[in-house]
């Protein structure tokens, strides 16, 4: 249970500016066509990706880090390693010992996560990949 809510967290943090595009930004709001890869299957799917959401993407590293670490601890996590480095973000959460590793890339209309998740189970890993293709309707 604690990993599918260590899934989840991870997977909010990379849902997560302003609709004018500035040259910090990560994310811009609006459709995504979305890939996920997932045990070697992959399914797609479009998503909106609300202006709020767009700026916890865009958020300092500091702001960004204290979002995280919030949704960590509310899902009884705890935030083991977090990064900015230019437009990728990479950040490892340990839930009842199952550790998850996200690395997400931007670029302001598209981006690409890797979640590496770790337990004794073995290791399982999901990619995302994310497109713009217009404004929300």
């Amino acid at each position: 249970m604690k990993s599918v809510i260590a899934f989840g967290v991870a997977s909010a943090i990379i849902g997560l500016s302003s609709m004018s595009l500035r040259a910090q930004d990560r994310l811009r709001a609006g459709m995504y066509d979305v890939t996920v890869t997932n045990n070697g299957n992959s399914a797609s799917h479009r998503r909106c990706v609300t202006a709020a959401e767009a700026k916890v993407a865009n958020l300092s590293a500091d702001a960004m880090r204290a979002q995280v670490e919030k949704a960590a601890k509310d899902e009884e996590c705890t935030l083991k390693d977090f990064a900015i480095d230019g437009a990728t973000v990479t950040m490892t959460m340990i839930c009842s010992g199952v550790s998850v590793a996200t690395k997400m890339t931007y670029r302001a209309d598209a981006f690409d996560s890797v979640i590496t998740t770790t337990s004794e189970r073995g290791v399982h890993i999901m990619q995302t990949t994310q497109r713009r293709v217009g404004d929300c309707p």
